[in-house]
């Protein structure tokens, strides 16, 4: 209804909604994005310094042809961390990187054995994405 329509979201770059950060750009997501875990649909993710998450000698870890993160995706309550990995190494992921990650299987031994049961998923990450909100999430990387 004039002059309160809804406004409609930025179809080019040039209208994109740029945030101020990789965490801004994640919160946005935990209120106002997809949030609901389904195999094989992928959700927004953080990437953690897995050295002040876990205690680990390094932020990030490359292992073989991958490469091994913790990630904090995005949820209702404003998220939870899993241990996830890409297909192959790509782009170098770095704390504070934008990542989709995308459920695979459940696992109940893991999920019954931590606290946040949520945690019992594992997947991949297969994008790391811009901080940006424009008619589509612009790719910076693809890890397939």
């Amino acid at each position: 209804m004039w002059p309160f329509g809804k406004k409609k979201p930025p179809t080019s770059p040039a209208e994109a909604l740029v945030f101020k950060s990789g965490e801004a750009f994640f919160e946005y997501q935990c209120k106002f994005g997809h949030t609901t875990l389904e195999k094989d649909k992928g959700i927004v993710g953080l990437i953690l310094d897995a050295r002040r998450h876990f205690g680990t000698q390094i932020a990030v870890k490359l292992q073989d042809d991958r490469q091994v993160a913790a990630v904090r995706v995005a949820s209702d309550d404003g998220g939870f961390v899993v241990l996830a990995q890409t297909p192959n190494n790509g782009d170098p992921l770095q704390p504070g990187d934008l990542v989709v990650w995308v459920p695979q299987t459940y696992m109940s031994e893991l999920g019954n054995a931590l606290p946040d049961k949520r945690a019992g998923w594992v997947g991949l990450i297969l994008y790391k994405i811009a901080p940006e909100l424009g008619s589509e999430l612009r790719v910076l990387s693809r890890y397939f």
